[in-house]
Protein backbone atom coordinates (compact mmCIF):
# COMPACT_ATOMS: atom_id res chain seq x y z
CA UNK A 1 0.00 0.00 0.00
CA UNK A 2 1.30 3.35 -0.60
CA UNK A 3 2.37 6.14 1.68
CA UNK A 4 -0.50 8.31 0.19
CA UNK A 5 -3.35 5.89 0.60
CA UNK A 6 -2.38 4.54 4.35
CA UNK A 7 -2.37 8.22 5.42
CA UNK A 8 -6.18 9.05 4.15
CA UNK A 9 -6.97 5.91 5.61
CA UNK A 10 -5.23 6.93 8.82
CA UNK A 11 -7.41 10.65 8.79
CA UNK A 12 -10.23 8.85 8.05
CA UNK A 13 -10.13 6.43 10.64
CA UNK A 14 -9.30 8.44 13.23
CA UNK A 15 -11.48 11.87 12.47
CA UNK A 16 -14.53 8.61 12.55
CA UNK A 17 -13.31 7.24 15.83
CA UNK A 18 -13.56 11.34 17.52
CA UNK A 19 -17.15 10.93 15.82
CA UNK A 20 -17.56 7.85 17.51
CA UNK A 21 -16.34 8.97 20.88
CA UNK A 22 -18.31 11.87 20.69
CA UNK A 23 -21.45 9.59 20.79
CA UNK A 24 -20.46 7.45 24.03
CA UNK A 25 -19.01 10.86 25.96
CA UNK A 26 -22.40 12.11 25.39
CA UNK A 27 -24.42 8.85 26.32
CA UNK A 28 -22.31 8.94 29.23
CA UNK A 29 -23.07 12.16 30.16
CA UNK A 30 -26.82 12.27 29.67
CA UNK A 31 -27.16 8.93 31.53
CA UNK A 32 -25.79 9.99 34.93
CA UNK A 33 -26.38 13.56 34.67
CA UNK A 34 -29.63 13.67 32.70
CA UNK A 35 -28.25 16.34 30.15
CA UNK A 36 -25.68 16.87 28.24
CA UNK A 37 -23.41 18.89 30.27
CA UNK A 38 -20.09 20.97 28.60
CA UNK A 39 -18.43 21.24 32.00
CA UNK A 40 -18.49 17.54 32.22
CA UNK A 41 -17.85 16.37 29.19
CA UNK A 42 -14.49 18.52 28.64
CA UNK A 43 -13.29 18.31 32.43
CA UNK A 44 -14.25 14.67 32.55
CA UNK A 45 -15.06 12.78 29.25
CA UNK A 46 -12.57 14.38 27.51
CA UNK A 47 -9.78 14.00 29.65
CA UNK A 48 -6.61 12.52 28.47
CA UNK A 49 -6.30 9.58 30.91
CA UNK A 50 -10.17 8.87 30.38
CA UNK A 51 -9.63 6.27 27.87
CA UNK A 52 -12.52 4.08 25.39
CA UNK A 53 -11.77 1.07 26.90
CA UNK A 54 -13.31 2.77 30.44
CA UNK A 55 -15.73 4.53 28.12
CA UNK A 56 -16.95 0.84 26.67
CA UNK A 57 -17.42 -0.77 30.21
CA UNK A 58 -19.21 2.50 31.17
CA UNK A 59 -21.51 2.43 28.00
CA UNK A 60 -22.37 -1.38 28.94
CA UNK A 61 -23.27 -0.82 32.03
CA UNK A 62 -25.82 1.56 31.07
CA UNK A 63 -26.96 -0.64 28.52
CA UNK A 64 -27.79 -2.92 31.47
CA UNK A 65 -29.18 0.05 32.88
CA UNK A 66 -31.84 1.07 31.03
CA UNK A 67 -34.20 -1.20 30.01
CA UNK A 68 -36.12 1.85 27.55
CA UNK A 69 -32.65 1.43 25.69
CA UNK A 70 -32.32 -1.57 23.55
CA UNK A 71 -29.35 -3.41 23.71
CA UNK A 72 -27.84 -3.65 20.00
CA UNK A 73 -26.07 -6.75 19.35
CA UNK A 74 -22.48 -6.66 19.35
CA UNK A 75 -22.19 -2.79 19.48
CA UNK A 76 -20.00 -3.03 22.18
CA UNK A 77 -17.43 -5.67 20.77
CA UNK A 78 -17.57 -3.40 17.75
CA UNK A 79 -16.61 -0.42 19.67
CA UNK A 80 -13.69 -2.41 21.35
CA UNK A 81 -12.36 -3.71 18.05
CA UNK A 82 -12.67 -0.54 16.44
CA UNK A 83 -10.62 1.18 19.07
CA UNK A 84 -8.44 -1.46 18.53
CA UNK A 85 -8.30 -0.72 15.12
CA UNK A 86 -7.86 3.49 15.38
CA UNK A 87 -4.86 2.26 17.38
CA UNK A 88 -2.82 0.00 14.91
CA UNK A 89 -3.69 3.55 12.01
CA UNK A 90 -2.20 5.75 14.94
CA UNK A 91 0.56 4.03 16.07
CA UNK A 92 1.96 1.39 13.91
CA UNK A 93 3.79 2.70 10.87
CA UNK A 94 6.92 1.50 10.47
CA UNK A 95 7.82 -0.70 8.13
CA UNK A 96 10.64 -3.58 8.79
CA UNK A 97 11.81 -5.21 5.74
CA UNK A 98 13.25 -9.51 5.98
CA UNK A 99 15.98 -8.86 3.17
CA UNK A 100 16.08 -6.07 0.99
CA UNK A 101 13.38 -4.06 0.50
CA UNK A 102 13.21 -4.39 -3.41
CA UNK A 103 12.33 -7.98 -2.45
CA UNK A 104 8.51 -6.14 -0.94
CA UNK A 105 8.68 -9.09 1.81
CA UNK A 106 8.30 -6.65 4.81
CA UNK A 107 5.34 -4.71 6.34
CA UNK A 108 4.19 -2.99 9.52
CA UNK A 109 4.82 -5.73 12.35
CA UNK A 110 1.39 -6.61 14.26
CA UNK A 111 2.06 -5.31 17.83
CA UNK A 112 0.66 -8.47 19.18
CA UNK A 113 2.01 -11.47 16.78
CA UNK A 114 5.07 -10.29 15.50
CA UNK A 115 5.73 -12.64 12.94
CA UNK A 116 2.50 -10.86 10.96
CA UNK A 117 2.35 -8.27 9.01
CA UNK A 118 -0.75 -5.52 9.17
CA UNK A 119 -2.80 -5.75 6.82
CA UNK A 120 -4.52 -2.48 6.57
CA UNK A 121 -6.40 -2.94 3.29
CA UNK A 122 -7.95 -5.53 5.94
CA UNK A 123 -8.55 -3.57 8.99
CA UNK A 124 -9.65 -0.52 6.88
CA UNK A 125 -12.59 -2.71 5.01
CA UNK A 126 -13.44 -3.87 8.37
CA UNK A 127 -13.35 -0.77 10.18
CA UNK A 128 -15.60 0.88 7.72
CA UNK A 129 -18.21 -1.34 8.30
CA UNK A 130 -18.17 -1.37 11.81
CA UNK A 131 -17.66 2.20 12.44
CA UNK A 132 -20.74 2.61 10.07
CA UNK A 133 -23.12 -0.03 11.95
CA UNK A 134 -21.84 1.72 15.03
CA UNK A 135 -22.77 4.93 14.34
CA UNK A 136 -26.14 3.93 13.46
CA UNK A 137 -26.86 1.99 16.61
CA UNK A 138 -25.35 5.23 18.68
CA UNK A 139 -27.29 7.99 17.36
CA UNK A 140 -30.66 5.44 17.90
CA UNK A 141 -29.75 5.46 21.28
CA UNK A 142 -28.86 9.22 21.52
CA UNK A 143 -32.29 9.78 20.00
CA UNK A 144 -34.33 7.51 22.09
CA UNK A 145 -32.26 8.99 25.79
CA UNK A 146 -33.63 12.46 24.07
CA UNK A 147 -30.54 13.98 22.86
CA UNK A 148 -30.88 17.51 21.50
CA UNK A 149 -28.78 17.15 17.77
CA UNK A 150 -28.15 18.01 14.28
CA UNK A 151 -27.20 15.72 12.06
CA UNK A 152 -25.51 17.11 8.80
CA UNK A 153 -26.52 14.40 6.17
CA UNK A 154 -24.16 16.41 3.07
CA UNK A 155 -21.19 16.67 5.80
CA UNK A 156 -22.01 13.36 7.71
CA UNK A 157 -21.31 15.43 10.52
CA UNK A 158 -23.20 16.23 13.97
CA UNK A 159 -23.79 19.16 16.26
CA UNK A 160 -24.54 17.65 19.36
CA UNK A 161 -26.30 20.34 22.07
CA UNK A 162 -24.98 21.05 25.57
CA UNK A 163 -27.94 21.21 27.49
CA UNK A 164 -27.23 22.89 30.94
CA UNK A 165 -27.42 25.97 29.29
CA UNK A 166 -31.10 25.13 28.38
CA UNK A 167 -32.17 24.23 31.30
CA UNK A 168 -30.72 27.39 33.01
CA UNK A 169 -32.68 29.13 30.72
CA UNK A 170 -36.02 27.50 30.15
CA UNK A 171 -35.16 27.52 26.45
CA UNK A 172 -35.62 25.10 23.72
CA UNK A 173 -34.07 25.18 20.38
CA UNK A 174 -36.35 25.24 17.17
CA UNK A 175 -32.93 24.32 15.01
CA UNK A 176 -32.34 20.94 17.42
CA UNK A 177 -34.23 17.86 17.25
CA UNK A 178 -33.91 13.99 19.27
CA UNK A 179 -32.54 13.14 15.27
CA UNK A 180 -36.11 13.34 13.47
Amino acid sequence: MSRDILTKFRTKVIEDFIMIEGYTNTIISKHYLGVVSKKFFWEVLQDELFNFGLRSNILEKIFHDIPSVEKPKHLIEDLRRLSKIRNYFAHSNTEYFEGPPEAKKGGVPHPKRSSEFLDFDALYKEFEEKVQRASEQLIQIMDKMGVLFKYDTEKKNMTILFEENLKKRGNSSDDASTGD
